[in-house]
C-alpha cells in the first residue's frame, strides 16, 4: 500500500529531484515523465544516490519493465547493468517513439492537405529524418507549401 500511495503521489508532482522528493518517488515518477533529457539525468543521479545494492537492483529490475512495456528488445534489455546505461537506452527508446509519433502526424497531416499520394511520399522522406530540428520544421512547411511536390521539394533539403 505505501508502494502504491508513493507512484500517486508521483503521478501528481512528478518530481525527478532527489533532493526534494526522495530516492522512491523521484524513481517512481520516472514513469510519468516524457522529457527524455530529464530521465537521462534522473536515471544517473539515481545510479549515484542509490548506495544499497539492493536497491539499485531492484530499481534496475523495474526500469527493465518500463522499456519493455516501451517496445525496447528484450535481449537489449537484459545486457543492461547499471542504471545509467538503462537511462541512456530508455531515453533513446522515448525518443524514437517520439520522433515517429510526430512523423506520422505530419503524414495524416499531409494526407489530408494534398492527399494520398503525397503523403506516402512523405513518409518515405521521413524516413531517413535523423535530426529532430528538420522534422520540427514541418509544421511550418505544411502551412507554407501551396503544392504537394513543394512540399516534399523542401521536407527533402537539409
Amino acid at each position: 500500500m505505501v508502494l502504491l500511495d508513493e507512484e500517486a503521489k508521483a503521478a501528481k508532482g512528478a518530481s525527478l529531484d532527489l533532493r526534494t522528493a526522495g530516492g522512491l518517488r523521484a524513481g517512481l515518477a520516472l514513469r510519468y515523465e516524457r522529457d527524455p533529457e530529464r530521465i537521462a539525468q534522473a536515471m544517473a543521479g539515481l545510479d549515484e544516490f542509490l548506495v544499497a545494492p539492493a536497491l539499485r537492483e531492484a530499481y534496475l529490475a523495474w526500469i527493465r519493465l518500463q522499456m519493455i512495456d516501451s517496445k525496447v528488445p528484450r535481449e537489449t534489455v537484459e545486457e543492461l547493468n547499471t542504471l545509467k546505461e538503462a537511462g541512456k537506452v530508455y531515453t533513446n527508446q522515448i525518443e524514437r517513439v517520439a520522433k515517429a509519433a510526430e512523423a506520422r502526424a505530419y503524414v495524416e497531416t499531409a494526407k489530408w492537405k494534398f492527399g494520398a499520394d503525397v503523403a506516402e511520399r512523405l513518409a518515405a522522406v521521413l524516413a531517413d529524418v535523423k535530426d529532430r530540428s528538420r522534422l520540427e520544421r514541418l509544421d511550418r512547411l505544411l502551412a507554407e507549401c501551396e503544392t504537394g511536390d513543394e512540399l516534399i521539394a523542401k521536407a527533402g533539403d537539409d
